[in-house]
């Protein structure tokens, strides 16, 4: 009797196994991550991590996001859909879908307008922040032209680049925002007299107002890989000049494509392995800060300030993160092990102390003061998910969003 109860064992242990992982009888996600037990997960947050609530963006991997919240409401762009969601109790407002506009590159909110704009290439929509309705709809159709992928809204103005289909020539042009019929083109670029024979690429670009004579000045970054080049131009919107520009600033000739940080009457710029900041007003170096390891690329990145620590936060794409003194570019904070390598990691973002930002697949909070890892926790879906977009904040209600690709999370803050 004894040998045939042993001889069972195998079998029932086999049956458990098997049964484990039927829908009907699903084990909790926490018992099951990484690929999930059922076919149609529904996990109730990340890790240890506050979960207040999550919801599915899509029925497959849907790769980044950008993350935006304003007066309690998440606004969600993931591949050609927005969502907007209360973001207390996680229930959808509206979605905006326009599959033919396809992947949104570009994601601006005007917060006084209520007008979201957003870009793909040659195609830009803007969309009602209460509504969901389209407002206006543009899309770049002149024969052996294309737009750029990305453009930005600064001031009252959206700005994107115009480029010949040759690449021989791109032009930076701005319509307003309640426009986006009428364009105004302000600089040209050409290639071979501008670039040294590389296609004409204008990326990064932000907006300065001189605070002594009122002067607005758009600042950007030419890219160019043939050959390697990075230049950054500061170009007046009132005179139509440029007021300063420096060539040939770092040799990979790689530089930013997010958008440049611009405060404290400076411009700082990335480029390739490299941070640079500039006096506004004359153009000056104030300092550069080079990565002291290749494998570091900022390229993907946006820059973040904490306050606290009164530091420029840069994470690339290696596992370090940097705080860098604004003034005089030193680390006011570094972690070496930040996380790990990834191209496409998202930015940091600075809230009471705490600094949040996601490296592949981890999300993750850093304590400013001391560099400290307070967590690092996995996304519980399959193997192809990541936190690599953008990182919302609700500072009224003490709330942190991410997506994995798979679900929108929202997450209480670190000692909220």
């Amino acid at each position: 009797m004894k040998r045939s109860m042993m001889s069972l064992i195998p079998i029932l242990f086999a049956y458990l196994l098997f049964v484990g992982c039927d829908k009907e009888m699903a084990s909790p996600i926490d018992d099951c991550p990484n690929p999930p037990c059922t076919d149609d997960p529904s996990p109730s947050k990340i890790g240890l991590l506050d979960t207040l609530w999550s919801v599915p963006i899509g029925d497959r991997y849907v790769g980044t996001n950008h993350i935006e919240v304003i007066d309690g409401v998440v606004y969600l762009s993931v591949g050609a859909s927005i969502f907007a969601y209360d973001a207390l109790s996680s229930e959808e407002l509206w979605r905006w879908e326009d599959p033919d506009l396809g992947k949104h590159l570009s994601f601006n909110i005007c917060r006084n307008g209520k007008t979201l704009i957003l870009q793909n290439w040659s195609t830009i929509a803007s969309v009602n922040l209460k509504t969901g309705a389209t407002v206006k709809r543009y899309t770049e159709i002149e024969d052996g032209y294309n737009g750029a992928p990305r453009g930005a809204l600064l001031g009252d103005h959206y700005y994107f680049v115009k480029e010949r289909s040759n690449r021989s020539l791109a032009i930076i042009r701005r319509s307003h925002k309640d426009d986006l019929k009428n364009w105004e083109d302000l600089y040209v670029l050409k290639q071979g007299e501008d670039t040294g024979g590389s296609r004409p690429n204008i990326e990064s670009y932000n907006l300065w107002v001189n605070p002594t004579n009122g002067d607005s000045v758009l600042v950007f970054q030419h890219r160019m890989s043939i050959p390697n080049r990075v230049d950054v131009v500061a170009f007046s919107l009132n005179s139509r000049e440029i007021l300063w520009r420096h060539n040939d600033i770092n040799g990979s000739g790689n530089s930013n494509h997010q958008q440049m940080l611009v405060m404290n009457d400076k411009a700082y710029i990335m480029a390739g392995e490299v941070v640079i900041a500039y006096d506004m007003f004359s153009g000056e170096v104030v300092w550069k800060h080079y990565a002291h390891d290749l494998a570091l690329r900022f390229m993907f990145h946006k820059f973040s300030y904490a306050e606290s620590i009164n530091a420029i936060l840069v994470k690339g794409n290696s596992p370090r993160l940097y705080g860098l003194d604004p003034e005089t570019g030193a680390k006011n904070l570094y972690i070496e092990e930040a996380g790990r390598y990834s191209l496409g990691a998202g930015s940091p973002v600075y809230h009471n102390g705490i600094i949040y930002y996601t490296t592949y697949a981890q999300f993750t909070a850093a304590r400013a003061a001391t560099g400290e890892i307070l967590w690092e926790e996995d996304s519980s879906m399959s193997y192809n998910s990541g936190f690599n977009g953008d990182i919302g904040i609700d500072e009224e209600n003490g709330l942190l969003f991410a997506a994995d690709g798979y679900y929108l999370y929202a997450i209480r803050m670190y000692g909220e």
